[in-house]
């Protein structure tokens, strides 16, 4: 793969070298499979209602509702040297205080998240960001080798309409 684009709540384009294939949400599994291909690898998860198709080394991971077997979730994982874009952006090369900051002009942050900082859930547009959780403080004052991969998102969540703006973190 050498880039996504996201267009949340509509769909998600996967372009290759040659080609570029386009899912929506609500495409059932056998439609993903004639789109992408067959996944490497598929989880059933009874508990959480859900099946995963697993593509790419599990950069691209795409959810089904068991009660439907329509697409209604995709997790998308940093792993270089793919693309993540989003409005433009490119969402794992953009410092995610800029991205915060660029979010917060057009997107409600879901307030309720006992994770925010680390985990940004935008309800109006059914999107996630997320990396790994530190206290700033801490990272300003670390000269580590790592200290770029807290600076940065690491995985973005896409939902189907209605999945986080109708949860209730209460």
């Amino acid at each position: 793969m050498n880039e996504i684009i996201i267009k949340p709540l509509e769909w998600i384009e996967i372009k290759w070298i040659l080609n570029s294939k386009i899912i929506s949400f609500w495409m059932d599994k056998k439609d993903i499979i004639k789109i992408l291909w067959n996944p490497e690898s598929i989880e059933e998860n009874e508990y959480d209602k859900y099946d995963t198709f697993y593509y790419s080394n599990n950069f691209l991971q795409l959810s089904f509702s068991i009660n439907i077997w329509k697409l209604s979730y995709v997790e998308i994982f940093h792993h270089y040297p793919n693309k993540i874009i989003f409005n433009k952006i490119e969402i794992f090369k953009t410092k995610s205080s800029t991205l915060v900051e660029i979010f917060k002009k057009e997107h409600i942050i879901n307030s309720k998240n006992p994770e925010v900082w680390y985990s940004y859930i935008y309800n109006d547009i059914e999107l996630s960001l997320w990396r790994p959780s530190i206290p700033e403080k801490i990272l300003e004052d670390t000269w580590e080798n790592d200290y770029e991969k807290w600076i940065y998102f690491t995985t973005v969540w896409i939902w189907e309409k209605w999945t986080w703006s109708n949860y209730n973190f209460d």
